[in-house]
């Protein structure tokens, strides 16, 4: 896989972590001006921008340990909220799929 980051052991667990901080970052310079994005441009940008490059490394995915897939889960969970703009503070897990329609 072109641009996969892997360790002596063949795991890709560098290349997930490394993709999960740069996403965070892209996140956090679209929520520092979210109150100037429509709902249908916050979609957009998720779909666009942000998803992508977590999702071209989908097959890495498999096997993760419970740390990466937790701080995976969350990432989604964020990205889902800013999608909908949804701001309730509790726990709730939205999907990617709800912020689609």
């Amino acid at each position: 896989m072109l641009g996969a980051i892997i360790d002596k052991n063949f795991k890709f667990d560098m290349h997930i972590q490394t993709n999960i901080k740069k996403n965070y970052q892209k996140l956090g310079l679209l929520y520092r001006h979210n109150r100037y994005l429509s709902p249908s441009t916050r979609r957009t940008l998720t779909f666009t921008y942000l998803l992508p490059s977590l999702m071209y490394g989908t097959p890495l995915f498999t096997n993760l340990q419970l740390g990466l897939q937790s701080k995976l889960e969350t990432y989604y969970n964020k990205l889902s909220k800013f999608a909908t703009n949804f701001r309730n503070t509790s726990h709730h897990s939205l999907s990617l799929h709800t912020a689609m329609t």
